[in-house]
């Protein structure tokens, strides 16, 4: 009798002990917070930037003008790819590299900052790109509900409406890809007040300005400033008295201070800590799963700050123009994709 019940007692343990293991396993490499993005290959429509909507369209004799600036301002540079690229192996256990989609949410569900990010295991580098939310573009994904055409941050907030909450950031994806031809392995959605919370996190981040920077409400001047996390979002989402490009240029700047002081300060498991904090934090989305966070914690400690490239859009390759409404949008020339491309797949040399 004892042996029957000693033997019960031994397989119901394994049984709990293995269904422990599999739902460890199913943990490990399940999305935290968030779907997988949709496989996007197949929409790319390269001519999606050339037919734009002509009541937007200025004088051919602009364009002509700045047809050399666009020529110079053209990426044009590829570099020989035949390297040793072969012989490498990948570091901290990463896939040769990673496309990441990082939107940061204001409180009109539209995509305030949009940044692609491509992260390099082979050469150890990271590449942040930054998308002007004032890009006017067709919307690949709203003709049912009468909308083909609009700004580029705008599209999340669709999503959000007509798709679904959680879907805005399939929407936004889904145009980054119909008009730039780029595609995302991960992603994650953070709204500002999660930003605030980051940069107090790690004790407020230090900037230095050249000059002084106001927007009607709200004053910086010259020279360092110690920036809390409400301050810092101020800051970044500044624009009134100037425009969207000196805006990007504040974000970045907030941006770099924030990796430097991170990266410089703190350990790496306190570094491991807070993205895992990020990452299973309930207002924020994403798809990355556990499995994703050693890799990425392992090349952030190992790096320089000077292999973080924080990259924007030359200005010759988009041009301002005003819709029928009054909006005061960017309109991207088609030289804008192959930039970008080069950027997301590890070509582009500065």
């Amino acid at each position: 009798m004892r042996k029957k019940t000693g033997r019960a007692l031994l397989i119901g343990l394994i049984s709990i002990v293995s269904v422990i293991i599999v739902g460890a396993l199913i943990a490990w490499n399940t999305p935290i917070f968030g779907t997988k993005l949709p496989e996007l290959n197949a929409i790319f429509n390269p001519e999606a930037l050339v037919k734009k909507v002509e009541e937007i369209s200025e004088e051919e004799a602009e364009d002509e003008i700045n047809k050399e600036e666009k020529e110079d301002s053209s990426t044009g540079s590829q570099p020989d790819q035949e390297t040793s690229e072969e012989n490498q192996t990948p570091v901290c256990n990463g896939p040769e590299s990673m496309n990441v989609l990082v939107l940061g949410i204001d409180d009109n569900a539209q995509s305030d900052a949009i940044r692609l990010v491509h992260i390099d295991f082979l050469d150890s580098k990271i590449a942040v790109l930054s998308i002007p939310r004032d890009f006017y573009v067709p919307i690949a994904d709203m003709a049912e509900h009468g909308i083909t055409q609009g700004r580029i941050n705008a599209t999340y907030g669709y999503g959000e409406k007509y798709l679904g909450k959680g879907q805005g950031i399939i929407s936004l994806a889904t145009n980054l890809n119909y008009n730039f031809g780029v595609t995302f392995d991960h992603h994650i959605v953070l709204y500002f007040d999660n930003i605030a919370e980051y940069i107090d996190e790690i004790g407020g981040i230090d900037i230095h300005l050249d000059k002084p920077v106001a927007d009607g409400s709200s004053y910086f001047g010259s020279g360092d400033h110690h920036l809390d996390g409400e301050t810092a979002v101020i800051f970044m989402r500044m624009r009134y008295f100037d425009d969207d490009f000196a805006r990007v240029r504040r974000q970045t700047l907030v941006l770099r201070a924030f990796y430097e002081k991170a990266m410089n300060e703190l350990t790496l498991l306190e570094q491991t800590q807070m993205g895992y904090h990020i990452l299973t934090d309930k207002n924020v989305q994403t798809d990355f799963a556990p499995k994703d966070l050693y890799p990425l914690a392992c090349l952030a400690g190992s790096i320089e700050s000077s292999d973080v490239g924080f990259i924007e859009i030359p200005n010759g390759m988009y041009r301002p123009a005003t819709t029928e409404q009054g909006g005061a949008v960017q309109i991207p020339y088609d030289t804008v994709v192959p930039f970008i491309q080069s950027v997301m797949d590890g070509s582009y040399e500065p």
